[in-house]
């Protein structure tokens, strides 16, 4: 029998800390999961789900970019909630209701103009806590061979298993050529991508 998505806490909306669904440990690709980057092993049976997509909202160790206030803000009506986690904060939240989590920060330097939190951050922050965290990237697809360049760095050298991309704030569609360099070494490697789809 197919296994069904957990409805999340409520108390993972009102903290703002939640976007996505919880999956049930046993429903996530294991082997995916299993090692991180330098082998460490994961123990999926020490996890009671996995949130499969948790946004990065504040760096720990860039300042905040006040051009991204008013987006912030409107999210902030939406989801009820002003406060943004740090990567640290979300992490700890996290340990501590025994959920793994694949965390992600969205790059929409180009449409939107704000500064990205570096993906380099995130996946430093899952390797620190490669027992139930994974990073995936986000790269603005406008960065043509360059993002190319960066994922493929990031995949072998930071260990990252996936990536996000959020067509709506990147000023794209899936299937603009101009995203398919970066889709190729995503290919290559034969990882995830995951796509915003919606508002």
């Amino acid at each position: 029998a197919a296994l069904a998505p957990r409805r999340p806490p409520p108390s993972l909306h009102r903290l703002g800390l939640f976007d996505g669904v919880l999956a049930p440990v046993a429903a996530v690709d294991r082997e995916l999961l299993l090692a991180d980057a330098h082998g460490v092993g994961r123990d999926l049976d020490e996890l009671v789900a996995i949130d499969t997509h948790t946004h990065a909202e504040v760096s720990c160790c860039q300042p905040k970019d006040p051009w991204f206030e008013p987006y912030e803000r409107a999210a902030d009506k939406y989801f009820k909630n002003a406060h943004r986690p740090t990567i640290d904060e979300t992490i700890a939240y996290y340990r501590e209701r025994r959920i793994g989590l694949v965390m992600f920060a969205v790059d929409s330097e180009s449409h939107i103009g704000n500064r990205r939190i570096a993906n380099e951050e995130v996946a430093e922050a899952a390797a620190k806590n490669s027992d139930m965290m994974i990073a995936f990237a986000s790269i603005d697809p406008h960065k043509g061979r360059m993002g190319a360049r960066e994922a493929r760095k990031l995949i072998e050298e930071y260990g990252v298993k996936g990536f996000k991309f959020h067509p709506t704030v990147q000023g794209f569609h899936p299937q603009d050529r101009m995203a398919w360099p970066l889709y190729e070494v995503i290919a290559e490697y034969k990882l995830p991508a995951i796509f915003h789809s919606g508002h």
